[in-house]
């Protein structure tokens, strides 16, 4: 009895250590090399967040470059196991992204994404290399111009004179809570993507709501399996090598494939030539030859770049506003100086609001 006791013992504790040097086995990999590295644990690397969840990663990175900025250019961090490096000077940055980008543009995110299986995201310029990542931006730069998005500015203010009405009507029915402002620019940023590259009206501000709300939401939605994948990836990177998991549910890939084939059918059917984003787009599989799925891609990049990012920001800055009335009232007197006499802000106005540029990038005060 004993001696199996200490037979288990055994093994548990060789088991034990095993697991230990293998999470902590990196963990001096900047030092190694001659680089200074922030603070790191095993498991869990130079980011404690991405395991308690407490606040952010944001605040972790920014807690690492306010505590090295002015000593260092650079730091080595862990993102788990894997070895990354922190830009820290301004001027480094630049010569990263300006300068030298062409040594720089291949976006790592491209290991994870097979073609094969996740063809939408696979053909998003964020995660293309190399000559494809050239050919892809070229493609899509031209439709966000100022010219194209005040095009479709008409649209986005009907879109907010809806979510007024939606606000007022929710407001009549919701708790002393109030409404879920992440909900509630959720559902504006879909309606006004979908209506400005789809041409399509997604109804996220009503009871009736279509398919493409759902399905937008679905793609950020991700199960369980999916981010017990990532942290299985985050452990054993070269598991990417072996299996590629589909970002792009399969039925949500699908139904916007055959949405972007009856948008085009229906727009080449009324024959219109106007200047918004899916007019170029139609322009654009003309003269690049470019199938459904390969178009579906580019319209999918628009939305899914503009659905979630966008809704962040603005919630926010709502959150902001609450939380400083002087704020609140000082943006409202800028947006109420500057209205027509319909009571409208014109494109060009709203362009150049100093105080509302600085409430959404947080440098209000």
């Amino acid at each position: 009895m004993l001696e199996c006791f200490i037979v288990t013992f055994a093994l548990v504790g060789i088991l034990t250590a095993v697991i230990y040097t293998f999470l902590a086995w990196n963990l001096s990999y900047w030092q190694k090399r001659g680089i200074k590295q922030a603070k790191s644990y095993a498991l869990i690397g130079s980011f404690p967040n991405i395991f308690s969840q407490k606040q952010n990663i944001a605040y972790d990175i920014d807690e690492i470059y306010r505590a090295n900025k002015s000593d260092d250019n650079f730091i080595g961090v862990l993102m788990m196991r894997t070895p990354k490096l922190l830009i820290l000077n301004p001027v480094c940055v630049q010569k990263i992204l300006v300068s030298d980008f062409k040594h720089f543009h291949d976006n790592e995110m491209s290991k994870s994404v097979d073609e094969k299986s996740d063809f939408i995201l696979a053909n998003n310029p964020f995660v293309l290399t190399g000559e494809k990542w050239k050919e892809r931006r070229v493609e899509i730069v031209p439709g966000l111009t100022a010219n194209r998005i005040k095009v479709v500015y008409s649209i986005t203010t009907d879109v907010c004179h809806r979510l007024t009405h939606y606000i007022r009507e929710q407001s009549k029915m919701s708790s002393s809570t109030g409404l879920g402002a992440d909900e509630l620019c959720l559902r504006y940023t879909s309606e006004v993507v979908s209506e400005c590259v789809l041409g399509i009206r997604a109804n996220s501000l009503s009871d009736e709501s279509t398919p493409i709300y759902a399905n937008t939401k679905k793609i950020f939605s991700h199960t369980y399996i999916f981010r017990l994948y990532q942290l299985i990836t985050g452990f054993f990177p070269a598991v990417q090598n072996f299996y590629k998991m589909r970002f792009f549910p399969k039925d949500v890939e699908e139904f916007f494939i055959n949405l972007m084939q009856k948008t085009i059918d229906l727009r080449r059917k009324q024959n219109l030539d106007s200047g918004d984003i899916i007019n170029y787009l139609l322009q654009l599989q003309e003269k690049r030859n470019l199938s459904t799925p390969e178009l579906t891609s580019h319209a999918m990049t628009f939305l899914t770049d503009g659905f979630l990012t966008t809704a962040t920001a603005i919630s926010h800055c709502l959150l902001l506003l609450a939380r400083h009335q002087n704020i609140q009232n000082m943006l409202r007197q800028e947006i109420t100086k500057n209205l027509d006499d319909k009571g409208n802000l014109s494109f060009e106005t709203l362009s150049e609001l100093p105080y509302l540029d600085a409430c959404l990038h947080g440098l209000c005060s």
